[in-house]
C-alpha cells in the first residue's frame, strides 16, 4: 500500500459518516482503499459513494457487489452533486433506523 493510500485510510478511520471515493486519486488506488475499508470492522458499514469516470458495466457491477451505496459518474453538475449528497446524508442520519451496534 502506498503512503498516500495509508494516509487517506487513516483520515477515513477518524471521520466516519459518509465516504465519497474518487477511484482515481493521485498516488492512491481507490480500489485498494475501498477493499481496506470493507475489511475493517470499524469502517465496513460506512456508506461509500464511488465517484468516477468509468461507465464500464463490469466496474459498476464489481463495486455494487462490494457493497458501495452508490456509483456516480463524472462529470456531474456540482450543485446537483451537493443536493444529492445532502439528501443521502439526511436519509442515512435522520430517516433510517439502525441497530445499536452500528454507529451513526
Amino acid at each position: 500500500m502506498s503512503k498516500e493510500t495509508d494516509e487517506r485510510y487513516q483520515t477515513i478511520a477518524n471521520h466516519q459518516v459518509l465516504l465519497l471515493l474518487d477511484l482515481n486519486l493521485p498516488g492512491t488506488d481507490g480500489r485498494e482503499l475501498l477493499e481496506q475499508i470493507k475489511q475493517d470492522q470499524n469502517l465496513k458499514d460506512i456508506p461509500v459513494i464511488v465517484f468516477t469516470t468509468s461507465a464500464n458495466p463490469r466496474d459498476i457491477e464489481i463495486y455494487y457487489r462490494n457493497n458501495v451505496a452508490s456509483y456516480i459518474l463524472k462529470p456531474i453538475d456540482i450543485n446537483k452533486l451537493k443536493q444529492t449528497l445532502q439528501n443521502f446524508l439526511a436519509y442515512c442520519l435522520d430517516i433510517v433506523v439502525l441497530p445499536d451496534n452500528i454507529g451513526r
